[in-house]
């Protein structure tokens, strides 16, 4: 088996360093993963919660087979993630609402509860905490929430089954596979000389705004949506197109795909239906918000890659 050391230190965004050798080639052996789930370890996923020992920093718990027996003897959704660096195979277990950590855990020190992902990669926003937990727990998270939300064949509504590792959901009545998605949505900062927009949903915390956003989609490339969504949530013509990164985002299971746009116009036509608010920001604006000394502008916090997309616009002067 090849190594598993596929961790890129140098990716600082929540989510995206994932430790893990997902082992693709493996999950269509069931010898092989009923001997790995003997040997190897589960993370235990309640409610869209995952299980974590409280730090600093967090780190996710870690169960054996025989702590969680009665999830899998109660047919509890589970899927295998990978193995880590130590060759260790981990998987994912989807526990009932009301399963109850063990009280060893519960009430150890540091005691073990579950946490919400957005919860825990604000509390691992330090790469140096992280390590690649946020990304481990992000994988967990959104394979399971596909499982709970496609029980059933979408072709003709009988029940299917789990195949291959988790990644795979059978339908035994006509014979179709179904597969896990991903949903592309591309976000955005249009930038234009030293100013760049940005916008706010009603729901935003006072004063805060981020960079635009909208799903892909189908028969669109990802050039297309971004020249798209600008110009229906704000009437703003794009011209040229930047890919600088991308962020998994588990909730439910989406990949996010940044962008810097250049907007070839400055007069806004907002789009009301969704959004409150739309304008163009000065860098000077951005910096100090950043920093902490402009109050009446808020931003994303550091898990989110419109922060990362915002720090790059301004290196780039």
């Amino acid at each position: 088996m090849k190594s598993a050391s596929l961790y890129r230190p140098d990716l600082r965004i929540a989510y995206c360093g994932n430790p893990l050798d997902r082992c693709e080639n493996r999950r269509g052996d069931e010898h092989w993963l009923q001997d790995a789930s003997q040997r190897g370890r589960f993370l235990a996923v309640r409610a869209g919660k995952i299980a974590v020992h409280a730090g600093p920093p967090l780190r996710l718990c870690l169960f054996d087979q025989a702590q969680i027996a009665p999830l899998i003897k109660a047919g509890a959704d589970i899927v295998f993630l990978g193995v880590d660096p130590d060759q260790t195979p981990l998987f994912a277990i989807r526990a009932p609402d009301d399963w109850a950590l063990p009280d060893a855990m519960a009430k150890a020190t540091p005691p073990a509860f579950f946490i919400d992902g957005r919860s825990l990669a604000l509390q691992l926003s330090d790469p140096r905490n992280d390590q690649g937990t946020s990304g481990t727990a992000a994988q967990a998270l959104a394979i399971l929430a596909w499982h709970r939300h496609h029980r059933f064949c979408a072709r003709c509504g009988a029940p299917t089954e789990s195949r291959r590792g988790g990644y795979q959901r059978w339908c035994a009545a006509c014979e179709t596979e179904h597969y896990p998605r991903t949903d592309p949505v591309a976000i955005m900062l249009a930038v234009r000389g030293d100013h760049c927009l940005m916008g706010r949903q009603p729901g935003f915390p006072a004063g805060m705004y981020s960079a635009l956003a909208g799903f892909v989609e189908s028969g669109e490339s990802l050039e297309a949506a971004v020249r798209r969504e600008v110009h229906e949530e704000a009437g703003i013509t794009i011209g040229g197109v930047q890919y600088i990164g991308s962020q998994p985002w588990p909730f439910p299971s989406n990949l996010m795909l940044g962008f810097l746009a250049e907007a070839l116009d400055d007069q806004i036509v907002m789009d009301r239906e969704e959004l409150e608010d739309v304008r163009w920001f000065h860098r000077d604006e951005v910096t100090a918000s950043l920093a902490g000394t402009n109050p009446s502008l808020v931003l994303p916090q550091s898990i989110a890659i419109a922060y990362h997309l915002l720090r790059r616009w301004l290196d780039e002067r």
